[in-house]
């Protein structure tokens, strides 16, 4: 196994050598969503979005559904969707199709999102684009300096020593920290070097998104020297409302994910503005009760 790493850590080392001399584009960022039988999450997640960032990116959402009820949620929602820069595209074989994404994009980052996450406050990635030699941070939209409680292992978390950067940012160790501090690979939100994560992805198998996330970890080593980076503030929180992969037994909420998209299908939508600016010690959290309105 060892032997695997060690040999594919090379091949990426000879891959990146002309990575970071490849003209860079004028499309700056990239972003991909993970979408499995959640219409009314992930509405949620591209609403909110579309009303924090102030420069959005060009959006690419990868979905499946497991009967013609979610399916019916998904047209519904993409219909709503038509006159955006977003690109919809039905899941046949996940990591080929990923990497083809990957392959189509022309940008400098990418960032990935699953459909349970809701952007609660205002952000730009422009003061991100103009930090000097950026593609040495992994940013993060979902850490700040409140976040002091691990979620996934149901644990207080230290905070790690922060530097300054700009008025925007605060930076860390990632190597030296714990717990979600630590964790370089997220599909959480955060922004990676697009043509980095393109050869990982080749390199290593995944069948999903945590599969994914979990197999760049062998990678881990290769970002000693980066800092992590993120804004204040978390920009994101994710509603863990239910668990639709089979992967990981995570924790997550007991929400039906049948009773959601019939919720959906009658025309309610989650209101995104009850968690406007709301601060969370956490990078997920649970709710009681759902917020919803109608469309």
């Amino acid at each position: 196994m060892y032997y695997k790493i060690y040999l594919n850590i090379i091949y990426l080392f000879k891959s990146l050598r002309s990575v970071f001399l490849k003209k860079r584009t004028s499309n700056l960022i990239s972003c991909i969503i993970f979408s499995k039988d959640r219409p009314l999450q992930l509405h949620a997640t591209l609403e909110s979005y579309l009303a924090n960032s102030t420069d959005p990116a060009q959006v690419t959402v990868l979905y499946c559904f497991s009967n013609e009820s979610f399916r019916n949620g998904y047209v519904d929602l993409i219909k709503l969707y038509a006159a955006y820069d977003i690109l919809f595209i039905e899941e046949s074989h996940f990591r080929r199709d990923l990497i083809n994404i990957l392959e189509s994009l022309n940008s400098i980052f990418v960032f990935f999102l699953v459909d349970d996450i809701i952007f609660k406050s205002k952000f730009s990635f422009k003061s991100f684009i103009s930090i000097s030699k950026n593609n040495k941070y992994i940013l993060s939209l979902r850490l700040g300096r409140t976040i002091n409680y691990c979620y996934t292992k149901a644990e207080n978390q230290e905070l790690p020593f922060f530097y300054n950067v700009g008025n925007d940012f605060l930076s860390w160790n990632i190597s030296k920290s714990k717990l979600d501090w630590a964790y370089a690979f997220s599909v959480d939100g955060h922004v990676y070097n697009l043509n980095m994560i393109r050869e990982m992805a080749k390199l290593v198998k995944f069948k999903g998104p945590n599969s994914f996330e979990s197999s760049l970890n062998i990678f881990k080593y290769f970002f000693y020297n980066y800092k992590g980076l993120c804004f204040l503030e978390p920009k994101l929180v994710n509603i863990s409302l239910n668990r639709v992969q089979s992967e990981i037994k995570n924790r997550a909420g007991n929400f039906s994910t049948e009773e959601l998209n019939k919720k959906w299908l009658e025309n309610y939508k989650i209101d995104i503005h009850k968690f406007i600016n709301i601060s969370y010690g956490s990078t997920h959290i649970e709710v009681d009760n759902i917020p919803f309105i109608k469309r």
